[in-house]
């Protein structure tokens, strides 16, 4: 297909779908195409730029190629608790970010009834924290242990307090990536590891890769000397060092048997973008 036949049928497809969802059967509709001729313009206007891969055989196709970009959630897009959380200490001018599953929610594959909002917070500024979301009725806990998490966590499962699950509050002297108080997704999935490796964060090291993955599908531009960075704050690296490998197409091939907790990650990622 020639560059310009493609242009002109992204245009068609565009001005008749808009930046919705778009399948084969779309396509079928509204080009009158056989299904698989739908698939394989979709695939060729995903490979030049016109569109956007979303999920499996689901894109959003533009008028015009477009220039991959970095996913990022906007303070309005989170979820009702971390956006209570995220109001009183923007108000109170504190530094800090929202980061974990918090930002990476709307990616992620597993629902959770434990799901606190974690936020990192500058050194020295956690009792701040704390003391303005109490005085707005919402509880936090600071730098709280993996056994604290865990006592808060079956408080929880046994219906013994109510409401949404405290805050939990964690100091860095590193507050970067991020934008306008939450996290880039880089920086998300590192503080997510580091939660489910040394205080419990009840999630299987498969969503980790399943999350990676739909940043893919997503058309993500990916940081990955901010990833490294992160990873490496937290001695990670050897965790997400095999995740970068296989996200820049250039996965081990040497034989050596990994870790149970990359191999799970990567089967993760594997799964998703099979």
């Amino acid at each position: 297909m020639t560059a310009g036949y493609l242009n002109r049928l992204a245009g068609r497809i565009h001005e008749r779908l808009g930046d919705g969802a778009v399948g084969p059967a779309d396509l079928e509709a509204v080009l009158g195409l056989a299904h698989t001729s739908a698939k394989s313009l979709l695939a060729a206007l995903h490979a030049h730029r016109y569109a956007q891969r979303l999920g499996r055989g689901v894109y959003r196709v533009f008028a015009q190629p477009s220039v991959p970009a970095s996913w990022s959630l906007a303070p309005g897009d989170l979820d009702p608790a971390a956006h209570a959380v995220y109001s009183v200490l923007e108000s109170a001018g504190l530094p800090f970010l929202i980061s974990g599953l918090s930002v990476l929610a709307p990616l992620a594959h597993h629902l959770l009834w434990w799901n606190p909002v974690l936020v990192i917070v500058a050194r020295h500024a956690e009792d701040w924290a704390a003391a303005e979301l109490a005085a707005t009725h919402l509880a936090a806990a600071v730098n709280p242990s993996a056994e604290t998490v865990r006592q808060l966590r079956n408080l929880v499962a046994h219906l013994e307090i109510e409401g949404d699950a405290p805050a939990i509050l964690r100091p860095r002297g590193d507050l970067s990536g991020a934008e306008a108080h939450i996290a880039a997704p880089e920086r998300a999935l590192v503080d997510l590891a580091a939660e489910m490796r040394r205080f419990g964060f009840p999630l299987p090291w498969s969503e980790i890769g399943r999350i990676a993955a739909a940043l893919q599908e997503r058309g993500h531009s990916w940081n990955f000397g901010r990833l490294r960075h992160h990873a490496r704050q937290h001695g990670l690296l050897p965790i997400f060092d095999p995740l970068v490998g296989q996200l820049q197409g250039r996965a081990a091939s040497d034989g050596t048997p990994v870790p149970p907790v990359v191999a799970e990650i990567l089967a993760g990622l594997l799964e998703v973008s099979r």
